[in-house]
């Protein structure tokens, strides 16, 4: 017997049967930036563009010139006039970044979906995660570096040198013995990978973060799984801070973590032209090929170094 069917071919269901296809395509997963926004000083007098903007703080007295102030003054003899401490400098080179693309009015007019709402979406998003890399790269060479655990170096950091509490607690009592003033009167902010907070709430013991008892009547937010605030710092977990340089950089080609801890004034930018979208004249012959990008002139830089304290660490994640 034959049968006119989907199985049966050649026949007719070879042309009236066809693949079908869902005309919403879904975006990969990916994590927001979040360090740019922690930026929180740009030049409020600036001269002119020029190729450099020097930023200057003021010094106060030292310690030596206070102690010679304790002195109690001689009624007949003048005080020795003394200068003021040199200005600080801070130095910001804007520099130009960006991004283009082409398409075609072949792709566009035979496209199974719209596809310029698509590359307006990947540009916006390639423009953000590049201007945060930007601002995590100068994060990363702060000098105030605290190693977990036994490690002494980025090289001899392994998935035992795990974050604790203590070197939270350690980092925020530096940023508070340098005077360092928190990011909303009280607080500092931790940007952290959510594999290094893993291992903070795994802690157990007296002053970590699964005591329960140090909640008082506040049990829920264990069973929430809250992180929001711990020993003066309130955290955020991203996944953006592990360069790809840091995965095989620890003991044995372990994962390296860095997590940074920010109190108020720790960066700044210069900006010549802010980040933004490009649309490209078309300049073909026909018209046919459409541009579209993104394009920034700036630079981030650290400005006040005893602001920003970073956390170099393994995690039992990748034990």
């Amino acid at each position: 017997m034959a049968f006119t069917s989907i199985a049966t071919t050649p026949g007719w269901s070879d042309n009236a049967v066809q693949k079908a296809y869902d005309l919403i395509f879904n975006w990969e997963l990916k994590a927001s930036a979040v360090c740019e926004p922690l930026v929180d000083v740009t030049p409020k007098q600036q001269a002119h563009s020029g190729s450099s903007v020097t930023l200057q703080l003021n010094n106060y007295f030292g310690e030596a010139d206070i102690e010679t102030a304790t002195t109690p003054l001689s009624e007949e003899v003048d005080v020795t006039p003394t200068k003021l401490p040199g200005t600080r400098k801070v130095e910001l080179t804007p520099a130009e970044y960006g991004l283009a693309t082409v398409r075609t009015l072949k792709l566009k007019n035979r496209g199974l979906v719209d596809v310029d709402p698509v590359i307006a979406a990947a540009v916006a998003e390639h423009c953000k995660d590049t201007i945060d890399r930007l601002v995590q790269k100068k994060m990363r060479t702060s000098t105030n570096v605290t190693y977990a655990g036994t490690a002494t170096s980025v090289a001899t950091t392994g998935n035992t040198s795990l974050a604790k509490a203590t070197n939270i607690r350690k980092m925020v009592t530096k940023l508070r013995a340098a005077s360092v003033a928190g990011r909303d009167g009280q607080f500092y902010v931790g940007v952290f990978h959510p594999d290094v907070i893993h291992d903070l709430r795994e802690e157990s013991g007296s002053g970590g973060w699964r005591v329960p008892n140090e909640y008082g009547q506040s049990q829920s937010k264990i069973f929430n799984g809250e992180f929001g605030e711990f020993e003066g710092v309130r955290f955020i977990s991203t996944p953006t801070v592990q360069f790809a340089a840091d995965k095989t950089a620890g003991a044995s080609s372990q994962p390296v973590y860095r997590g940074f801890i920010l109190g108020r004034e720790a960066l700044a930018k210069a900006v010549v032209t802010a980040p933004q979208t490009v649309v490209s004249p078309q300049v073909d012959s026909l018209r046919r090929n459409a541009g579209i990008g993104w394009y920034a002139d700036l630079d981030y830089g650290i400005y006040r170094s005893e602001a920003l304290r970073v956390l170099v660490s393994g995690s039992s994640v990748n034990a």
